[in-house]
């Protein structure tokens, strides 16, 4: 087994070159034209976090293949390369010639039509021996088990994510030399992009984890809407983001919960971000009834902006809307009527005199 050393370590001893046999021949043999070559990325199973990912590499072509040279290219947000790159050459393609590895990763292997910082990738070149004036050219129209190395499943990685590996048809470095007769070492011939037709077949595996789920904490009443991706009925004032941990908690694989404060602190419009590592999952505002500009509060300053939607001043944002319509006109005690009118600018008086207050969980009891 060949080792490749840890992602950006040395280029491997076996240079990755053009020259495919020191044999000194000029082109003669003669293509058919219908040369193929079908080149098939796959992983065993699908994979958690943290799993070593076995990639295995087939070839199936009908001429006498003398080298290959191409990247297989994964996705960075999913896949890494663990400490040690474990690259095997399998069956005839270990038995008549010699493979190497470049896993230097530094996008100059990879096609410009890709986003070189969203992807990795390890550029493999195998090319025949020659012995006896023979060459160990790779021909098998049934397909066979080429190469395989390991990549190592991020512990961040997404629950659900398809984590794509494969060859891509833009590498312009593809090797194009065949032989005409593998026991004349004079009768090479040159293919090309238009002349061989090349098929690839990507791997999807899919990345497996508990499911990501924020939930309201045992005991509490608080609200996950997942509708509009509000969470209501916490505290009002929200006094720092320590305070959402008595209400919220994550079921999920290594999630964690990050905070986006408005202007003016936690309230109607922070952020309740679920991430994984530097992914965000998905995102949910905080509201909290009454309070109109995020300070948490219920006072003068959400009395004004009510004032300025009731006479039509000003236009509410939808979650402003729904922190402000705190009564039903039809006297419904679950759900306001879906606008700031003067119902609600009454009891939100008496909430900014300290006259009254608003629960949180349930504001429409009036």
């Amino acid at each position: 087994m060949l080792i490749v050393k840890k992602l950006l370590s040395v280029v491997m001893a076996i240079a990755l070159v053009l020259t495919v046999v020191t044999v000194g021949v000029s082109a003669a043999g003669t293509a058919s034209g219908d040369e193929y070559m079908t080149i098939t990325v796959s992983t065993n199973e699908n994979y958690m976090p943290d799993d070593i990912v076995t990639v295995t590499v087939n070839i199936k072509n009908n001429y006498n293949c003398t080298a290959f040279r191409f990247p297989v290219m994964f996705d960075s947000s999913v896949y890494e390369f663990p400490a040690v790159i474990g690259l095997t050459a399998l069956g005839n393609c270990k038995a008549k010639g010699t493979i190497g590895a470049n896993t230097s990763n530094d996008g100059s292997f990879i096609p410009t039509t890709y986003n070189a910082s969203a992807w990795g990738c390890i550029l493999v070149q195998w090319t025949a021996n020659v012995a006896n004036n023979e060459v160990g050219a790779l021909n098998d129209e049934g397909g066979q088990a080429v190469f395989s190395f390991n990549l190592k499943v991020k512990s961040d990685a997404l629950a659900g994510t398809a984590g794509t590996i494969f060859v891509p048809e833009e590498y312009d470095g593809f090797y194009y030399q065949a032989i005409g007769d593998v026991t004349d070492a004079t009768t090479f011939y040159y293919l090309n992009s238009e002349t061989l037709t090349r098929t690839f077949v990507p791997a999807n595996p899919i990345i497996l984890g508990d499911p990501i789920e924020l939930v309201a904490r045992e005991g509490s009443t608080t609200v996950i809407d997942e509708t509009n991706k509000y969470v209501y009925a916490l505290e009002s004032p929200m006094s720092s983001t320590q305070v959402f941990n008595n209400y919220l908690e994550l079921k999920g694989t290594n999630a964690t919960l990050q905070y986006e404060g408005t202007l003016y602190g936690y309230g109607t419009g922070a952020k309740i971000n679920v991430m994984l590592g530097t992914n965000k999952v998905t995102s949910y505002e905080v509201v909290i009834f009454g309070d109109s500009n995020g300070d948490s509060y219920a006072d003068a300053y959400d009395l004004v902006d009510a004032i300025n939607f009731v006479n039509l001043l000003s236009i509410p944002s939808d979650i402003q809307t729904f922190a402000l319509d705190i009564i039903s006109a039809s006297g419904s005690a679950t759900s306001g009527d879906g606008v700031v009118d003067a119902y609600d600018l009454v009891k939100l008086v008496s909430v900014a005199n300290l006259m009254s207050s608003l629960d949180q969980a349930n504001p429409y009891q009036s």
